[in-house]
């Protein structure tokens, strides 16, 4: 058992990842299973997504929850599987899960992902992996990584202007990246670049989280007036969702978020509105490298970043469906019509 604390966007998801992706680590286990647990969790939901990563088909049931359970846990007996709970808030929720999770091959390893350090601790007391922040260099050389991707030198004039950049962002690689994401976008004026660096020295002075919120707030703000009401839309996705491209883009066409051009198709236009809030780290590509290629077929969303999206589209009357409706997007299948209407800097959208 190991578990992995620290802050929302200090980076506990991407080394989960590299552990799960690790091709020598795929080799030394029967299975490999990821579940989201979140704050507000669906017991029977994750348990049948965990039946169904592991089994290859959806199986519903009309059983009990334990008895679904109880299925899972017979299907991991004598396998050796790595399992990555990810976002845990609290003991009670790891409680629950436990049961189901056999321990017969004593080689199997459960890394639990979580913010709280208490949690970390009761889970796992003599394998907790405590997350620290970046210090100065290594923040500039993730916000440079981000902005140049090592293809070229940052100019001698902006480079002082961009360390102080990289140090307001205190440390904090979601913060960093999404930064790095606006600055590559950017015109590379030093007048631009200062106005970033005054931006993120006036939310540097809030605590950590608050910190973070306040950059990621900046940036969606900093957004294009077309990209905003795209980004809005992914508040309807569940934090752990595997968004498919392709259904999104015509979601964003038939809600009219993306205008006819005479130059290109639509669906071209919309997948390089995609491809634009993948390069500014506002949505994940599925293989983090969808700047070089095509889009590919699934994305998703950093928790904190879909917080950003919910509140934001509050503040802006951004209406959509209740997010403990039934219609509540998972995968994007089977999706109620949405309706919304949304103001933004003098444009309305219906």
């Amino acid at each position: 058992m190991h578990s992995n604390c620290g802050m929302g966007g200090i980076g506990k998801t991407t080394l989960a990842e590299h552990i799960f992706n690790d091709p020598v680590i795929k080799r030394r286990f029967d299975c490999l299973l990821w579940c989201t647990v979140s704050r507000h969790y669906n017991e029977r939901q994750i348990l049948e997504n965990l039946l169904k990563s592991l089994l290859g088909v959806e199986d519903k049931s009309n059983e009990e929850n334990r008895e679904v359970g109880q299925r899972l846990y017979q299907n991991l007996y004598s396998r050796k599987y790595l399992i990555v709970v990810d976002d845990i808030w609290s003991i009670d929720a790891w409680n629950y899960f436990r049961l189901f999770l056999s321990d017969k091959d004593s080689n199997s390893r459960v890394i639990v992902k979580t913010r709280f350090s208490n949690v970390a601790e009761s889970i796992s007391s003599h394998n907790t992996c405590a997350m620290d922040l970046l210090d100065e260099k290594s923040s500039w050389d993730l916000l440079y990584q981000e902005i140049f991707n090592g293809q070229q030198d940052c100019p001698v004039d902006l480079e002082t202007i961009g360390r102080i950049i990289a140090k307001n962002c205190k440390g904090l690689p979601l913060s960093l990246v999404t930064i790095g994401g606006l600055l590559s976008k950017s015109s590379m004026t030093l007048e631009f670049w200062e106005n970033v660096a005054e931006n993120t020295r006036e939310k540097a002075g809030h605590e950590d989280g608050e910190h973070c919120m306040k950059v990621l707030s900046w940036s969606y703000n900093c957004l294009p007036i077309h990209l905003k009401p795209l980004f809005l839309y992914f508040r309807n996705c569940r934090e752990d969702a595997k968004i498919q491209v392709e259904e999104m883009i015509m979601r964003w066409i038939a809600e009219g978020f993306v205008k006819p051009m005479s130059t290109k198709l639509i669906e071209d236009a919309a997948y390089e509105y995609m491809k634009d809030l993948v390069d500014r780290n506002l949505i994940l590509s599925e293989e983090h490298d969808l700047r070089y290629g095509e889009v590919r077929e699934y994305c998703g969303i950093h928790d904190l970043l879909l917080e950003l999206s919910i509140n934001e589209s509050e503040k802006e009357s951004f209406l959509l469906i209740p997010r403990d409706s039934s219609a509540y997007i998972n995968n994007l299948t089977n999706c109620a019509c949405v309706v919304h209407s949304i103001v933004l800097e003098g444009w309305i959208f219906h």
